[in-house]
């Protein structure tokens, strides 16, 4: 790939990105704006808390050694490091101790809730802190808790020589008047001298005589929660259009059918929907009208150097416009006085009998069954005079009753010819498959007209592929808003197993913008407005 072609391929991802975050923008805001109130409630709904700290200074263990000849005794000394201390501070004897001592009136786990402590870097100092929802209350607990943890550590050294004491007392009380006696009077004096040498290894040398307040951090929750909508909101919108099967872009169908895009036809307007109109006739000067002038160009340009006469136009399901679109292709087509004949093989829901006036006339079915000549089935209409409002061969102008710009002919020499179905066959599915409606699209083809086929849609019932076989292009329509990603993957297996070529898509649906045939060419000069003219043939 060349770097130009790396550039336009990222050009696009980026474009992609942007319509994505344009269609689910709403989500987005949505969470950009929920997120940070929800944390600007919660935090205005935080009481104000105060924080107290009083510091205990560690000074240097002392070990008390005596010895004599019969006994000795070694004081245990507890390891002073960082997180020893922190596991004996944060213990709940320690906590009951500063509870009782400065009478605070609350549980060992609310102690340990509302207070906390801290090392400095040398080890040497020791911060205990409290914070409390009350200012007066902050700073007794956090000086009950440096007494605490001060006179819990001065227990915790002397509780050995306490013990020995203990155990000299109970020998000596068992013990008779003697030598021994002597002895053990004397190790006690030495364990008392020493527990009065002892001096404490820690000290309170800084109490917390005040409280400071706490705020809520309104402006940093409220950061943090926007940064979260727009994460979440962003997240989301990714996952919805994960999930989300439509087909959001022109490119996206190209890609996966792997055909050409033979044009981009605008939704109708209101005024030609329903009712049997077609922008090529009722309004032939709209951008309607021009995006099907695009669509016979670049068919003709699709069909090139190759011997194709008959094609057929076919969607993956139905009301995607493929009716519509025939028709008005060959209306483009009689415009420039190129021979169309315009079939309607759409043996479950045919349409093209709305369009023109075939009314009171054999259909294709009659024709096939042998009831009627071919004909006296088809109806010639003639768009070449109409440009000026002049009349056409059956003599009704544009301005009187039964003229529209759509003349109906008796003369062979009418560029359109429409076969509309009739008669519904009672097995359109044989029907379709049946020698004689091959001999019949063999005699068109003859007959040196383009044919233009209306066949059934592909994916409900199997009449549109097996027509594939009996013609020599196939045109895919596609509705902007009623494909989905697996069924244009779906859809693309189906076109590789088609014996007929595939000329292209026509995308259907689109907005007018997107369509990009809103010029408004002011040469042409199409009648409009009137209503359909019978056919000439009875």
């Amino acid at each position: 790939m060349t770097a130009f072609d790396s550039s336009t391929q990222g050009t696009v991802t980026v474009r992609a990105y942007l319509q994505l975050l344009w269609r689910r923008k709403w989500l987005v805001l949505a969470a950009v704006i929920v997120a940070p109130a929800v944390a600007y409630v919660f935090t205005a709904r935080e009481a104000t808390h105060y924080f107290a700290a009083a510091e205990v200074l560690l000074l240097t263990p002392t070990t008390a050694t005596t010895s004599t000849s019969s006994n000795s005794f070694v004081q245990p000394v507890i390891p002073n490091t960082i997180d020893t201390q922190t596991l004996l501070a944060r213990s709940t004897p320690v906590a009951e101790l500063a509870i009782s001592h400065g009478h605070l009136g609350i549980s060992p786990g609310e102690f340990l809730a509302e207070t906390g402590l801290g090392f400095d870097p040398s080890g040497s100092i020791v911060t205990t802190t409290a914070t409390t929802s009350d200012a007066a209350s902050a700073p007794r607990i956090a000086n009950a808790y440096a007494h605490a943890y001060v006179n819990y550590r001065y227990a915790s050294d002397t509780s050995g020589l306490k013990a020995t004491a203990r155990t000299l007392e109970a020998r000596l009380k068992a013990t008779p008047r003697g030598a021994g006696r002597v002895a053990l009077a004397a190790e006690l004096q030495q364990v008392d001298a020493a527990q009065a040498l002892h001096v404490a290894d820690a000290r309170v040398f800084q109490v917390a005589t005040g409280a400071a307040t706490l705020r809520p951090p309104t402006k940093r929750n409220v950061a943090l929660g926007f940064v979260l909508g727009l994460v979440l909101g962003l997240g989301l919108a990714f996952l919805l259009d994960a999930l989300d099967t439509r087909v959001r872009s022109v490119d996206v169908i190209e890609e996966r059918l792997g055909l050409p895009l033979l044009a981009r036809l605008p939704e109708p307007p209101k005024a030609l929907q329903g009712g049997g109109k077609l922008a090529m006739i009722d309004d032939p000067t709209g951008p309607g009208a021009e995006a099907f002038r695009m669509l016979r160009t670049n068919l003709e340009f699709a069909m090139l150097d190759r011997d194709i006469r008959t094609v057929m136009i076919t969607s993956a399901i139905e009301e995607e416009g493929k009716s519509t679109t025939i028709a008005n292709l060959a209306v483009a087509f009689a415009r420039l006085g190129r021979p169309v004949t315009l079939v309607d093989l759409d043996l479950r829901r045919p349409m093209l009998h709305r369009f023109f006036p075939v009314a009171g006339r054999p259909g294709l079915a009659e024709v096939v069954l042998g009831h009627a000549s071919l004909d006296e089935a088809l109806a010639e209409f003639d768009f070449r005079g109409d440009s000026n409002g002049t009349a056409g061969p059956n003599g009704n102008s544009a301005s009187e009753p039964g003229g529209n710009g759509l003349s109906a002919s008796s003369d062979r020499a009418a560029p359109l010819s429409v076969l509309a179905l009739g008669l519904t066959p009672p097995n359109p599915g044989e029907f379709v498959a049946s020698r004689p409606l091959s001999n019949l699209l063999d005699t068109l083809r003859a007959r040196g007209d383009l044919v233009l086929i209306d066949a059934p849609p592909l994916f409900h019932v199997g009449d549109g592929l097996a027509l594939s076989a009996k013609v020599d292009a196939v045109i895919l329509a596609v509705k902007m808003d009623v494909a989905r990603r697996p069924e244009l993957t779906r859809l693309r297996r189906m076109l590789d197993t088609m014996p007929a070529h595939p000329l292209g898509v026509v995308i259907t649906g689109v907005s007018v913008d997107e369509a990009g045939y809103g010029y408004g060419y002011g040469a042409y000069t199409y009648a409009r407005g009137a209503a359909p003219a019978k056919a000439a043939k009875a």
